[in-house]
């Protein structure tokens, strides 16, 4: 388990900038039409369903050129032609007769932008590649996630999303919660996004698993250059596509980049669920005869299932409320996301803080052998005075405690210590690498002569500490996270009796048991804790 946290933590720590990266840019494309109407006033006085006219389509193919390109015909949201540049850039064309609008590179547009950090990380297709191991990323931090949270779900309840407090354990509880509440959509948005990177292994995947009938992509057909080039008829290319697919709307054109290449048309149907839709119709450019066609709702279960991906990965349903559900997703994994990263930067500060504080005092080799403080590094004369003052001003105290309670025998250095407390020197000092943690040792058996036999070490590599409520709420709800009672929720009043914790000697992780009582519903409850 705590080699799982490590890995969670890690994992987490590593991957929550480029998650907050994706998740930012992802919920800026979901409004990326909203954008374009809102910048370009000339888009909101468009038909919000224009029809497509062959004289515009002539107009915007004549401004992509002889090289080839392809043009995204107008749609309810966004009404007006887009011409994709070969830099990445796009263009806007008036969906009424095809002028110019506006256009722009991909550092000149916030969509643009949004789309090329989201799908590329501003990186090309190394970029790509990096974002689908991203996406693996988030969902082994989601299973690990649940499994740690699943023995703990009382303490960490759902009900505690909201960070009442800035604490470590108010953000820890928040992003527990928020993680547990979304993770059906963060499972859903990390598998679709790795299929959407990995393409092709995800169409095989799925194509073995539910069947393909045909192919699902047009062929690299060539077609004859003999005779006169003439423009494309753009009338009875439109006309050919009603013939071929009576029910279905042209989305896109790929007109071809070099004599011999067919004129590629994308529809959707109404049955496809694909915004651009994922119908094809090959045609000669010269004189509008059909070459090849592929019906999308004739391809089999596979390659459907793969074509919802994209719809249902980018809001592009056409359902209002699926868009909102997934910006609540973009912005809870932002928070999650977030809330990890300063938990973990916090952690490793305390960590590196404490390793400093042991590092002040440096370990030396000579080890001072005595008749009950065995085996501790003393590395001056000045370190044992001091440790013999330690003791000398606890047998002084002793003695006074002693005869104002009138108690007999003096617990001292040379004689009356427990056996227990010797017991316990007698290890731990033995271990001890620095002056800092002889100090911590007999500071514990201090507290331990006070109370009877029975302190015992929950791990021979920690330091453990077994004691009254006051001194274990003291730790407890300073250094690892308040407790929350399981009935009434309350955090604020309750009161730890009893803890039993250990402090790890290599790394400064935490974690015990506890017994408390919650005052408002005077309910008493017991758990376990781990920092």
């Amino acid at each position: 388990m705590r080699l799982l946290a490590a890995i969670h933590r890690w994992l987490g720590a590593l991957a929550a900038v480029l998650v907050l990266v994706l998740a930012g840019s992802g919920a800026l494309l979901l409004f990326a039409d909203d954008y374009y109407r809102w910048r370009l006033p000339e888009l909101r006085g468009q038909a919000t369903d224009p029809a497509i006219s062959a004289t515009a389509i002539a107009t915007v193919a004549k401004a992509v050129g002889t090289g080839g390109g392809t043009i995204a015909m107008p749609t309810t949201t966004l009404p007006a032609f887009i011409r994709y540049l070969p830099d990445g850039g796009r263009a806007l064309h008036a969906a009424d007769d095809g002028h110019l609008i506006a256009e722009w590179t991909v550092w000149q547009s916030l969509p643009g932008f949004a789309f090329d950090a989201h799908a590329h990380l501003l990186a090309g297709e190394p970029g790509h590649w990096l974002v689908g191991v991203v996406g693996a990323s988030l969902i082994l931090m989601l299973l690990s996630g649940l499994w740690l949270w699943w023995p703990r779900r009382r303490q960490l309840a759902l009900r505690q999303w909201l960070p009442r407090r800035s604490t470590s354990a108010a953000l820890l509880r928040s992003h527990v919660a928020q993680g547990v509440l979304i993770s059906l959509g963060i499972a859903f948005m990390g598998f679709s996004g790795i299929a959407l990177v990995f393409d092709g292994a995800a169409q095989s995947s799925l194509n073995a698993l539910f069947g393909k009938h045909g192919p699902d992509r047009p062929d690299p057909i060539r077609i004859s250059t003999i005779g006169p080039s003439t423009p494309i008829d753009w009338a009875k290319t439109l006309n050919s596509t009603k013939a071929a697919f009576p029910e279905a709307a042209l989305r896109m054109i790929r007109l071809p980049s070099a004599p011999g290449q067919p004129l590629q048309l994308r529809l959707r149907q109404p049955q496809e669920l694909h915004p651009n839709g994922r119908t094809y119709l090959l045609l000669d450019p010269r004189n509008g005869r059909t070459l090849q066609r592929i019906d999308a709702t004739r391809l089999g279960l596979g390659p459907q299932l793969y074509n919802s991906l994209y719809p249902l990965h980018a809001g592009k349903t056409g359902w209002t409320g699926h868009r909102l559900s997934l910006l609540v997703i973009a912005v809870v994994l932002s928070w999650v996301s977030f809330s990890g990263l300063w938990l973990f930067v916090r952690r490793q500060r305390r960590r590196i803080a404490n390793a400093e504080k042991r590092r002040a005092i440096a370990p030396v080799p000579v080890a001072y052998r005595s008749f009950w403080y065995r085996g501790v590094p003393m590395p001056t004369d000045t370190t044992y005075a001091a440790i013999q003052q330690g003791l000398t001003d606890w047998q002084r105290e002793a003695e006074e405690s002693m005869r104002a309670t009138g108690s007999g025998a003096v617990p001292g250095p040379s004689s009356g210590i427990p056996e227990h407390v010797r017991a316990f020197l007698d290890q731990k000092l033995s271990q001890a690498q620095s002056l800092y943690w002889v100090g911590e040792y007999f500071a514990q058996a201090q507290q331990m002569a006070k109370y009877p036999p029975g302190f015992e070490s929950p791990h021979p590599a920690f330091l453990a500490y077994r004691g009254p409520g006051i001194a274990a709420q003291d730790h407890v709800q300073s250094h690892l996270f308040d407790f929350q009672c399981p009935q009434c929720g309350s955090s604020e009043q309750v009161v730890v009796l009893a803890s039993e914790w250990g402090v790890s000697i290599q790394n400064g992780d935490a974690r015990g048991t506890f017994a408390a009582k919650c005052s408002p519903c005077k309910r008493a409850f017991s758990g376990g804790f781990e920092d």
